[in-house]
């Protein structure tokens, strides 16, 4: 009998290693899903935005939402696109006052994906942050929300997406958090916190939201 729970346990914890290597060696899920159009390098001229008065406009596969902002220096023409089929993720769009590309990058919640572009007035690309950061998350951010899907119960279901990083042991450790929650609890949330390394599971907690 207690060969039959060793081999088991073993199993077990072969499974475990065998899952998480297939995380970091399977980067096809890892792609954000949209690409930048080249008509969209310059706004729409159909459409009027208005000054700080958010509007939107759905256009069948996607819906696209845009108002003109005001930075610290000028005003800019801000403008979020989302696509239906994925509706996680946005296409977030900035734009002169002549209606010519500045900025495009990606988002999840408050995550950063892919890649960031900066343009120049003609429309060509002069500068491209990695968001990805496969070198610090080798984890990528549909692969901690895969992993976390196959941890909740039914009833749960992904809230949130964060990532950050801490030190330990003199270390800089990056991680993913992920939020869950229930409708049986609508101001609870189960946080899980993955290594951005490996995937595993480092830490577990609940919060709290305290109404007004």
């Amino acid at each position: 009998m207690k060969k039959v729970i060793y081999y088991f346990l073993l199993f077990l914890v072969i499974s475990s290693c065998t899952s998480h290597k297939s995380y970091q060696k399977n980067d096809m899920i890892c792609e954000v899903g949209m690409q930048f159009k080249e008509y969209e390098k310059m706004f729409d001229k159909k459409l009027n935005p208005k000054r700080g008065e958010w509007q939107e406009v759905d256009s069948g596969s996607f819906s696209i939402s845009y108002a003109i902002l005001l930075n610290p220096v000028r005003s800019i023409l801000s403008v979020t696109k989302v696509y239906k089929s994925n509706p996680t993720i946005h296409q977030e769009m900035q734009y002169d006052t002549l209606r010519r590309i500045k900025s495009v990058c990606y988002t999840y919640d408050n995550v950063y994906l892919g890649n960031t572009y900066f343009f120049d007035t003609l429309g060509n690309i002069t500068k491209t942050i990695d968001e990805r950061q496969a070198d610090k998350y080798p984890i990528c951010f549909r692969e901690a929300l895969e992993i976390v899907k196959r941890k909740i119960p039914n009833h749960y279901s992904i809230s949130g997406l964060d990532r950050d990083s801490t030190i330990v042991d003199e270390k800089k450790v990056y991680y993913w958090e992920v939020n869950t929650k229930t409708p049986r609890k609508p101001y609870n949330a189960v946080v899980y916190r993955l290594s951005g390394k490996t995937g595993r599971v480092i830490k577990k907690y609940k919060t709290v939201s305290v109404r007004d």
